[in-house]
């Protein structure tokens, strides 16, 4: 091996005159292993203002900062030949050499060099920061709107995911490329030679990135791109999140699509003879109303939909209401039937004859409805229609029931809405009105009447259609049943229809125990009455209806739309606002250390060390970091690069 060195020829600079000399900082001890002598990248060797340019172009080894080893070997030992001048230190290459002291670079000059060495990076920061505002104005027009209507299939999150792309490629560039360059600075002191290969590493991956922050020992620079690195990973994804799709409802204009109907203020201005020239109507209003099953209620009409959702404003209506009270405290009985007249009596003079079985002296369940002046509901007078008693005796208690039953005039107020195809009519409030004070000749043929508080609004009623459903009601509402074991009841009377009404829910209650049918057997007819009274008003309300709607409301269709969760682009901002600042940070790191802008080429890793240390190394002679760096130096060493021609080959 000494042999060979000694029989290799010596290699020398060759200088471009004899003045000129070359310039090192002496910012490093002597004693420290340098990086190199020269600038790695002679990028202004055209310049004529730039004083560094001190070597031929032809001279491949000084090119890149290495010194030949004669030469490094010539430097060590003779100091004569090596001496500083203020704070740079000058090698005399030649008898006839000059040292010259470099002049500082023109901050137009630095400038230039910057831009010319980091264009690249600085477009990509630029399309990295148009990608994100392009994002921001995508998402803030489609926010709150409907789903756009795109050819070829193409969806928000596609145009979404592309500029998030654009917008994560173009920050990683200045990014890998600053970290390649912060290599070069990270080097400016002594460094372990392992922080050479974790600095490449940390560009390919995850663990790269994180294992850069064990080797850079909290360095800012390392730090910033670590994170960079890692979470590029996941910025697609969580940029995703930032767009989510519910439904809403969108209304529908058109006529027809939501209709509800109501019993306006002027109807009884407007329909005086309604009830009179609509008797039948009204009659077949009162019978579907006390025939309906008591258990289920006859509602208010439903309004027509034209979709899944419809909605409308709340709305009053003049309607029919029902009250029920218990009066049994004022009956008079006598049910002894083995002496006297058995009878059981009101106040208000309807009276009722207990029912007699067929064994003598004993009872049998009786059933009595009858109209009559009003015991306990005063305060419907001004506005009642008829008021009738149910009178209930169940052949065995010595104390009948009675309950009073009013139907009257009262004011409703809806909220309707059909949700999923469910009418809902949420009946917010059911309000008594009084008679207006001024009723005389001007408001002959009809009743006018208002709300307690609200003599702004009046209402109308035909003096005639009070009259004629208070008949109806007297009519359909009356009779005296007695139910004896075992005989079917085949009558159509009010009373009849009541007995029935109470068997069925007493059927419900008891579920065939005798011992509870006895016991519930009052409850079933407080039910079944009370359950009849509410359909017949509900029926009668929905009969005085108009045909055609006047109120009308709006259809709901279901329309999914985009809403933009702000929060989740936060990464992706800091990420393109990280990338600019760590460019900047490296930029000007780079200046301050007098590195020249090498970045990720390889062609000055090649010569990066000195042909000194190289042999030293392929001797063995330089401490190595590990025994793992030991193997794999060993492997190394046989690798080398070849020129052949104008060409590199690997041997």
């Amino acid at each position: 091996m000494e042999s060979e060195r000694d029989n290799t020829p010596p290699i020398r600079r060759k200088p471009i005159n004899t003045v000129d000399a070359v310039a090192w900082p002496t910012t490093v001890e002597s004693s420290s292993v340098e990086a190199a002598s020269e600038p790695l990248l002679l990028d202004q060797e055209n310049d004529p203002k730039t004083p560094t340019k001190a070597f031929d172009g032809k001279q491949y080894a000084s090119a890149v900062g290495v010194v030949p080893i004669n030469d490094q070997i010539h430097r060590s030992t003779s100091n004569q030949d090596n001496f500083a001048v203020g704070e740079y230190r000058a090698e005399k290459v030649s008898p006839c050499a000059e040292t010259i002291v470099p002049s500082r670079v023109s901050w137009e000059n630095t400038l230039r060099r910057i831009v010319m060495g980091w264009w690249q990076e600085m477009l990509c920061c630029l399309v990295s920061v148009v990608a994100l505002v392009a994002l921001t104005m995508t998402l803030k027009k489609f926010n709150n709107q409907p789903l756009p209507d795109w050819p070829s299939g193409i969806t928000l999150n596609t145009v979404l995911a592309c500029i998030a792309t654009i917008c994560r490629s173009a920050l990683l560039i200045p990014v890998t490329e600053g970290l390649a360059q912060a290599k070069w600075i990270w080097f400016k002191q002594p460094r372990p030679l392992k922080d050479f290969e974790a600095f490449d590493k940390a560009s390919r991956g995850l663990g790269g990135s994180l294992s850069l922050l064990s080797h850079t020992k909290g360095w800012f620079v390392g730090i910033i791109a670590a994170f960079l690195l890692s979470t590029t990973i996941a910025t697609s994804t969580i940029t995703q999140f930032a767009v989510t799709y519910p439904s809403r409802f969108g209304q529908d204009g058109s006529k027809g699509s939501a209709e509800a109907w109501r019993l306006g203020e002027s109807w009884g201005k407007d329909e005086s003879n309604y009830a009179f020239m609509n008797q039948p109507a009204i009659a077949r209003g009162v019978r579907r109303g006390i025939n309906n099953l008591v258990t289920e209620t006859i509602p208010f009409r439903e309004p027509k939909c034209a979709s899944a959702n419809c909605r409308w404003p709340e709305f009053s209506t003049l309607a029919i209401g029902y009250e029920v009270t218990n009066v049994t405290h004022l009956i008079e009985a006598d049910v002894n039937f083995h002496d006297g007249n058995p009878n059981i009596t009101l106040p208000n003079g309807v009276w009722t004859e207990p029912g007699k079985s067929r064994a003598r002296f004993t009872g049998a369940p009786t059933f009595s409805l009858g109209s009559g002046p009003t015991l306990v509901h005063q305060h419907l007078q001004d506005v009642s229609i008829l008021h009738y008693f149910s009178i209930y005796w169940d052949g065995s208690n010595l104390v009948p029931r009675a309950l009073e039953v009013s139907h009257y005039w009262c004011i409703d107020t809806y909220h309707p809405e059909v949700v999923d195809n469910v009418v809902r009519m949420n009946k917010s409030a059911s309000q008594i009105p009084k008679l207006h004070a001024l009723q005389g000749d001007d408001y002959r043929g009809y009743v006018h009447l208002e709300l307690p508080g609200k003599d702004d609004v009046t209402w109308t009623i035909g003096r005639l259609t009070t009259s004629t459903i208070a008949a109806q009601l007297n009519e359909s509402l009356s009779g005296y049943t007695v139910v004896l074991a075992g005989e079917p009841r085949r009558d159509t009377s009010g009373s009849d229809i009541l007995a029935q009404a109470t068997k069925e829910v007493l059927q419900k209650l008891a579920k065939g125990n005798s011992t509870l049918e006895i016991q519930e057997a009052e409850r079933a007819w407080w039910t079944a009455l009370e359950g009849m009274a509410a359909n017949v008003a509900n029926s009668l309300t929905n009969t005085l209806l108009p045909d055609q709607s006047n109120v009308d409301g709006v259809s709901l269709n279901t329309e999914v739309y985009v809403q933009v969760r702000w929060e989740w682009l936060a990464l992706l901002s800091v990420q393109v606002a990280l990338s600019i600042s760590l460019l900047i940070c490296i930029i000007v790191e780079s200046a301050k250390a007098e590195v020249e802008i090498m970045k990720g080429s390889t062609v000055p890793a090649l010569f990066a060390i000195s042909a000194v240390d190289k042999a030293r190394m392929e001797n063995g002679d330089i401490d190595l970091d590990s025994l793992r760096q030991m193997k794999n130096h060993q492997q190394l060493t046989h690798i080398n690069l070849h020129k052949v021609g104008q060409k590199w080959v690997l041997q």
